[in-house]
């Protein structure tokens, strides 16, 4: 079958199944029957891998910083005004909510988007529904976008609901924008109002992909088509093991050479029936064991092609039992953190890019150097850690190096131990404190 569809209507409906599916709004694979409980066992494989994968991205606080050599040179010096504008941008923002809705949207559809609103004090950061923005690119170079089209539900001048959109282009000098009303067809669309200047290089919007797709605009999204059709077979397997066990898990009780009412139960419930009647139970002769085995190659199929471990979702037959090496935690993860550290760089542009525009709406200078400081991806053992970096000190690894590898800042640590040095040695002439290592320094 041709599907004739055009390319954004066949984005549009991946984007809607997508969300559908993250919201189980799955088929029922049995048809109910009148009267009775539904036998349809439903589960939403979806939705946690969509909120894992989202709580390994921003599920812990991240630190965004402008990088200022004198500021790393000296610690003591405040914050710069530039830095101090970021903070208040991203906290009034209310940082990492914005970024998991950002990062959930991306996700479920393959891209995301972040709308910069400037406003007197500090600008609006607005993570916009992808199902309802599309975008052209140069015909030359498909990482250049040159428009960007917004489509929502409004209200007309008369009160009632009318289909809008707005265009943002590139004219070749600058940024515009437009507003549409839509008419009675829908390929018919009237200006709503005069063009907005846009006076920058840049349009209002970031994005970027969720995954790497190459050669292609949009992004990849975690829940691809294959992961909700195997969702899909889930529920079909479950919902039929469901149905057989309703009918079949009780014994059936049948007979023959009587009828009922020859049949008696006598005081102590002892069965009588005349000579040469049979009675027995009719019981299921099956376990269900290969349809067991046939879902939890489905769960495990999903997990694959996901890459969300189920041990990271607390599937309780994949946890480890007793101490696991860090080397082991990071091979049982490893799909997982590969993922995380790809979208780390794609959502890592959108954010330094957005800084970047918002301090040259601010009247700041953009071109500075915005470093993202990342949380570690798993929990490590501190003792194993520590140990390490005092066999690395043994082997003549620099002190400098070893810090900076356990998280801290270097250059601060050496500037405090020599500040607590000057303030223990000045201490010891006063005859207030003992001096360390039982002498004085020489």
């Amino acid at each position: 079958m041709i599907d004739r569809r055009s390319p954004e209507q066949i984005r549009r409906d991946a984007m809607n199944a997508a969300w559908m599916a993250y919201h189980a709004q799955f088929k029922k694979p049995l048809k109910p029957e009148s009267d009775a409980m539904d036998d349809n066992a439903i589960t939403n494989r979806c939705a946690p891998i969509v909120n894992k994968g989202v709580s390994f991205l921003f599920g812990q606080d991240i630190r965004i910083e402008i990088r200022d050599e004198y500021q790393i040179s000296n610690p003591d010096t405040p914050p710069s005004d530039e830095q101090n504008f970021l903070d208040a941008v991203w906290r009034k923002n209310r940082q990492m909510t914005l970024l998991a809705k950002l990062a959930m949207q991306g996700a479920i559809t393959g891209h995301a988007y972040l709308r910069i609103m400037p406003s007197q004090n500090v600008p609006r950061l607005v993570v916009l529904d992808s199902q309802r923005v599309e975008m052209e690119h140069d015909p030359d170079d498909i990482d250049i976008v040159t428009k960007y089209c917004i489509y929502w539900t409004g209200k007309n001048a008369e009160g009632g609901t009318v289909a809008k959109k707005q265009e943002i282009s590139w004219t070749g000098r600058d940024w515009i924008m437009q507003n549409y009303l839509q008419k009675a067809r829908e390929e018919d669309w009237l200006p709503d109002g005069p063009s907005i200047p846009w006076r920058y290089t840049f349009p209002p919007i970031v994005d970027c992909q969720n995954l790497i797709n190459p050669n292609e605009l949009y992004g990849l999204p975690d829940l691809s088509s294959d992961i909700i059709q195997h969702n899909d077979i889930l529920n079909f397997v479950q919902s039929n093991i469901s149905r057989i066990i309703k009918y079949h898990a009780s014994p059936v009780t049948w007979g023959t050479g009587f009828n009922p009412s020859q049949m008696r139960k006598s005081i102590d419930a002892v069965i009588v029936l005349p000579d040469s009647a049979t009675l027995q139970n009719l019981e299921m002769q099956s376990d269900l064991a290969s349809s067991m085995r046939f879902v939890e190659m489905l769960r495990s199929d999903m997990d694959e092609v996901s890459r969300i471990p189920g041990v990271a979702l607390g599937r309780l037959t994949d946890l480890p039992r007793g101490d696991v090496s860090g080397v082991a935690l990071q091979l049982m993860f490893q799909p997982l953190i590969e993922k995380t550290e790809m979208k780390r760089r794609l959502y890592g542009e959108l954010i330094e890019e957005t800084c970047q525009r918002i301090l040259v709406l601010a009247g700041f200078s953009g071109d500075v150097e915005i470093v993202i400081h990342w949380p570690k991806l798993l929990p490590t053992d501190e003792n194993a850690v520590l140990q390490s970096a005092l066999l690395k000190d043994q082997l003549g690894i620099s002190k400098k190096t070893l810090i900076n590898e356990l998280g801290y800042n270097a250059e601060m640590e050496m500037e405090q131990n020599q500040e607590e040095a000057q303030a223990s040695l000045s201490m010891m002439t006063q005859g207030r404190d003992l001096p360390p290592y039982g002498g004085f320094p020489q």
